[in-house]
This record gives C-alpha cells, structure tokens and sequence, in this order.
C-alpha cells in the first residue's frame, strides 16, 4: 500500500503563483452550501499568496521546515524571516475592594 511509504516529515511542497494575490478560503455559507470568503489574517486584512504561506510556515502548519522564496530566475529572495506572533497574556483580574 502506498501509505506505508509516505513520510510526510520530509515532504517537499512547491507553490508556483503570483506572491502579491489576494487569497480565499472555502467557507460553509449561511445557507449550508461551500462559498469563497477572503482570507483574513488575525486583524481582519486579506491575506496575499505570500502572507498565508508564511502564517503556514510560522504556524508549523507543514510541520518543522521553512519558506524558501524564489524570484522569476530561480534566485532565492531574501526576505526577512517571519516569527511567531507572541501570545497575549491574560489580563489580570480584578482586585476585590476591601474596606
């Protein structure tokens, strides 16, 4: 079975597209039927090709490997490199008043 030989650890993906288009997602519509919405990242903005590779890449989403970006020529772009958005700490509750 071909499943037995897969090993996704080491898997190699290439995107070909134009960086700077404006991504979509598939999306369950108020009607129950799939429909196109923008890919939004975390403040609300539409996501290019580029950006929701980089959130893939940052999330781990392909697992431990990185984005590689390549120009027209094959020549790798030098982009400064993504980092994880920090997370927020929780707010502090309130503290009682006593009298």
């Amino acid at each position: 079975m071909a499943v037995a030989h897969l090993k996704p650890e080491e898997a190699r993906y290439l995107v070909v597209g134009d960086g700077a288009a404006p991504q979509i997602a598939r999306v369950t519509g108020a009607d129950g039927k799939p429909t196109d919405a923008p890919l939004a990242g975390p403040d609300g903005k539409q996501l290019t090709l580029r950006e929701a590779l980089l959130k893939l890449a940052v999330d781990k989403g392909l697992g431990e490997g990185g984005l590689v970006e390549l120009d027209a020529d094959g020549n790798v772009v030098k982009r400064k490199q993504a980092k994880a958005p920090k997370a927020k700490a929780p707010a502090a509750a309130p503290t009682p008043k006593t009298k």
